[in-house]
């Protein structure tokens, strides 16, 4: 295909997707496939250049583990950064082919879980976990985009230190807020981790607005709709959707928890 990049050893096929600072193009270097990530550099683009280097540090400190797009390279030119992950053939779960059944979302919802637990040993926390951001194929459930995350030694940060990034209705109640002087990142995590339970539970978010005006006060009720959530999730779902992060259940205990469902 016709691209306006060109990548030393690579043939782009083609675009898997875009967002506003990137796209992402199937490409292949040899018999090796890849999903190949552009992204802009430039005055009116330095977000999308930061995000490029947190994704490239995270994937970095993660190495090899299971779970996620692997970093295989990464390159850097005048006005461009090229960002080679691993391809997984599948669809994100904002794409569903069809409705999950309860096993099938707790089972889902259990490998995100054990790749979250593995990232928080090493110091990652993912900050944007939200259905566009997990690709399932026959291996698995994959996390990817990084380009929110944090590389932490402390399982805590400060809420003035706290970037103030991701997407809004997968935000925590504490990350609007920043109130706090002590945030548990782990925390942030398994709010969004929530979020996506109920999207592969009902198949839309689960706060709703038109404006972030009136998204931002939703988030901070903790009123959640359970119409026509499974009771296994619900369960789930009410002791992720606390306020407080201290009250909140941790992946440790979710883990157990969903593993518990799962032989029911």
């Amino acid at each position: 295909m016709e691209t306006l990049y060109s990548l030393e050893g690579y043939e782009f096929k083609e675009l898997l997707g875009e967002g506003m600072y990137a796209e992402v193009y199937l490409a292949k270097k040899g018999t090796e496939t890849c999903a190949m990530k552009v992204v802009h550099k430039g005055k009116h683009r330095k977000r999308g250049t930061m995000h490029a280097k947190k994704e490239i540090s995270a994937l970095q400190r993660l190495g090899s583990m299971p779970g996620i797009a692997h970093l295989k390279e990464w390159h850097e030119t005048e006005s461009l950064v090229f960002i080679a992950l691993s391809y997984f053939r599948g669809y994100s779960l904002s794409n569903l082919p069809s409705a999950l059944s309860v096993q099938e979302i707790l089972y889902t919802g259990l490998s995100i879980l054990q790749t979250l637990a593995q990232m928080h040993s090493l110091g990652v926390y993912h900050l944007d976990i939200k259905p566009d951001n997990v690709i399932v194929s026959r291996h698995g459930a994959h996390l990817i985009d990084f380009g929110c995350s944090i590389i932490s030694p402390e399982c805590t940060i400060s809420g003035s230190t706290l970037p103030f990034e991701g997407t809004p209705a997968y935000m925590a109640p504490e990350m609007i807020k920043k109130k706090s002087s002590c945030i548990l990142l782990a925390s942030l995590d398994v709010w969004g981790f929530g979020c996506l339970l109920y999207y592969m539970a009902v198949g839309k978010d689960t706060f709703v607005s038109t404006s972030l005006y009136s998204l931002y006060p939703k988030i901070l009720s903790c009123k959640i709709d359970y119409t026509g959530v499974p009771d296994e999730i619900e369960d789930i779902c009410k002791q992720i959707f606390i306020k407080r992060p201290d009250d909140r259940i941790t992946v440790a205990d979710l883990i157990l928890l969903i593993m518990k469902k799962m032989t029911v």
